[in-house]
């Protein structure tokens, strides 16, 4: 392998030296987010609700939230994306003890410490690796950084995360810190959350989220030279396709909901919501057999139709926009059964 001076461009990256040159053309060169074809409208979910007004849309910063009917599960968003991550701590801070149940118990407090903390610990290291390999005078802080995205449980809480330990819950502590973050948090953060506002918690998936939302809002100029440059391309529809999803009213979002709780754990059962409504492309439960396995088949592709109804559905941008990943689908069989777990 032949060595190349390079310089260091990016944070914790070792000082301009000769190191190894880096393959060309190697690493994440596109990434496809999926998001159910439906939404609730946060507002409009308030007044169903009957909370007070703000209550979703200024205390968690979220205008709209995707939801899945019963023809979606984690294994056919997995099918349909194709890209999975995990993380875990040992906290009972959120956590499933009853597996019937649909939801799982959550401890707030809790949640938003374990939360701060991790963060706080996290940053803490990556200072003192960066500080140890710069090895000069220079202090590294967050200026540094060309974005900052985080796991986004909910909006409110990322921009809430500049703030020292023992201050989590300190709403005057809380309040100074925001309004002297706030220049920091509108340059490197807020651009990261456009999915958080626009479809809620993903969990998992949340940070690359972010990460995608932060391509999806900047031009290849904007980001010539930093190491996003190369999948912006593979985003620029991004706000396009959520802007085409279909909006429901909360009644609706309710009785789905309901449905869910009722069905999941069912065997012998044939899912209820409609096909049609889904992307094209979308990986969708058929049935549960009475052992439980779970069968699988996917909507059609734009490219499996004919030229002229290819053209109606490209036509048709403002109800359902395809993904661009969903052209290029890997070779699968048009069914699969899996095993529940």
């Amino acid at each position: 392998m032949s060595l190349k001076c390079i310089r260091n461009t990016m944070p914790g990256s070792a000082a301009a030296s000769c190191l190894p040159q880096w393959p060309k053309d190697v690493g994440i060169i596109a990434m496809e987010v999926y998001f159910p074809a439906q939404f609730v409208d946060q507002a409009e979910l308030e007044a169903f609700d009957g909370v007070s007004a703000g209550k979703y849309t200024v205390g968690l910063g979220q205008a709209r939230m995707g939801f899945c009917s019963d023809r979606e599960d984690i294994n056919s968003l997995c099918l349909t994306v194709g890209l999975r991550g995990t993380h875990m701590k040992h906290a009972y801070d959120f956590y499933k003890p009853d597996m019937v149940s649909e939801y799982p118990v959550v401890d707030g407090k809790q949640s938003i410490e374990c939360y701060l903390s991790a963060l706080d610990r996290c940053y803490a290291v990556y200072r003192n690796k960066v500080h140890a390999q710069w090895q000069r005078e220079k202090s590294f802080n967050l200026e540094d950084f060309g974005f900052l995205a985080f796991h986004s449980p909910y909006c409110k809480l990322v921009q809430k995360d500049i703030k020292p330990e023992n201050t989590y819950f300190d709403r005057d502590v809380e309040k100074a810190f925001m309004k002297a973050s706030a220049e920091l948090f509108e340059a490197k953060t807020k651009a990261s959350l456009l999915i958080s506002n626009q479809n809620g918690n993903m969990y998992t998936p949340s940070v690359y989220g972010c990460l995608a939302s932060i391509i999806a809002l900047h031009s290849p100029q904007q980001l010539a030279g930093s190491p996003l440059d190369k999948i912006v391309s593979s985003l620029c529809d991004l706000k396009a396709r959520l802007d085409s999803r279909r909006k429901v009213s909360p009644a609706v979002f309710s009785e789905n909901m309901k449905l869910r709780e009722e069905t999941h754990h069912l065997a012998s059962y044939i899912p209820r919501g409609s096909v049609e409504e889904l992307f094209p492309g979308t990986w969708y439960l058929t049935r549960v057999d009475d052992k439980h396995r779970r069968e699988y088949a996917r909507c059609a592709n734009i490219d499996d139709f004919p030229l002229e109804a290819r053209q109606r559905v490209s036509n048709k941008s403002t109800e359902h926009m395809v993904s661009p990943g969903t052209t290029k689908s890997p070779c699968v069989p048009a069914s699969v059964r899996v095993p529940e777990t």
